[in-house]
């Protein structure tokens, strides 16, 4: 996390970015001088939450969720206005329905979703739900639940970005509405 921190600080207003919580940022641990430290969403939240001092009175950083896990930024481009939002690690239900909100907010902004695990090494959305760290009981969607209850039905979300997996892939698929949705 220490080495995460100054990585951002390297791009920190200059440009509008944001940061998704992976499997690693609920379970991991780290070697701070002699000390190890251990991860979970509090250490991520105090790093790169909403109110951490990358996005704080951001006027880009226009909405949170579940204390910055899940994120939305409006950033321009090309001469186009563009929504990211960014969800984490196998997002709860909660987080799917909050981003249904924002893209409400925020209609007809061409959207792009950042989310840790998306896409397999096969191109394959995975239908299992992993939920790092966070128990077997507690609520989460696995990347083809994401497609399905919020990205298919989303006619504004035309990319989907994603990590996790040791390579690289990427397909496109038509949502509800018939047009293309670009996966990488």
């Amino acid at each position: 996390m220490p080495v995460a921190k100054a990585g951002y600080a390297l791009i920190d207003g200059k440009l509008p970015f944001a940061v998704v919580p992976g499997n690693h940022d609920y379970d991991w641990a780290w070697k701070d001088g002699k000390r190890i430290r251990t991860g979970g969403l509090a250490t991520f939240r105090s790093l790169f939450g909403a109110n951490a001092d990358f996005f704080r009175n951001r006027r880009w950083y226009v909405a949170a969720h579940a204390g910055g896990a899940d994120s939305a930024q409006i950033f321009g481009a090309g001469g186009y206005c563009f929504l990211h939002i960014g969800l984490q690690y196998d997002p709860p239900s909660a987080s799917l329905a909050w981003a249904r909100n924002v893209i409400l907010r925020y209609r007809g902004l061409p959207t792009i979703v950042t989310t840790h695990r998306f896409l397999d090494n096969d191109a394959e959305r995975p239908a299992d739900a992993i939920a790092a760290g966070r128990g077997a009981a507690l609520d989460a969607n696995s990347p083809a639940q994401v497609w399905d209850k919020l990205i298919s039905r989303n006619d504004q979300i035309f990319l989907v970005l994603s990590g996790h997996y040791t390579s690289q892939a990427r397909r496109t698929d038509r949502n509800r509405q018939g047009h293309a949705v670009y996966q990488v």
